[in-house]
């Protein structure tokens, strides 16, 4: 999957999709299913990363890469490569520090709002 270069300051299209969040979950399972697993044991909110049919059904296509989304509004590689651009532009003076936080944001599969400092 290449995401594509944004030469103008364009808003991307919103294909997003408001799914029903009580029958889904918000956003996907990196594991896979594997052969092991009993199609009754299946829980059909769970989508996981490699299920790109259920993933653009339930999510919608990421406007930015045109790829199915990885959560309620929310795309996994755009995330990551929008962090991995700014990793230049800051530091907590710790190595080990900021490549614990650069990873973890690289990685991460969920967007947490509301969650302010008090």
């Amino acid at each position: 999957m290449e995401i594509l270069n944004k030469t103008s300051k364009e808003k991307p299209r919103n294909l997003w999709k408001n799914a029903d969040w009580n029958k889904y979950q918000t956003h996907v399972t990196i594991s896979s299913i594997n052969s092991a697993t009993k199609s009754e044991e299946i829980d059909d909110g769970v989508i996981y990363m490699d299920d790109i049919e259920k993933r653009k059904e339930v999510y919608g296509i990421c406007g930015e890469c045109n790829e199915p989304g990885t959560g309620s509004y929310w795309c996994q590689p755009c995330n990551a490569k929008r962090f991995e651009e700014n990793f230049k532009n800051w530091t907590s003076g710790n190595k080990d520090i900021d490549e614990f936080i650069q990873h973890s944001q690289l990685n991460a599969v969920q967007i947490q709002l509301g969650m302010g400092v008090n």
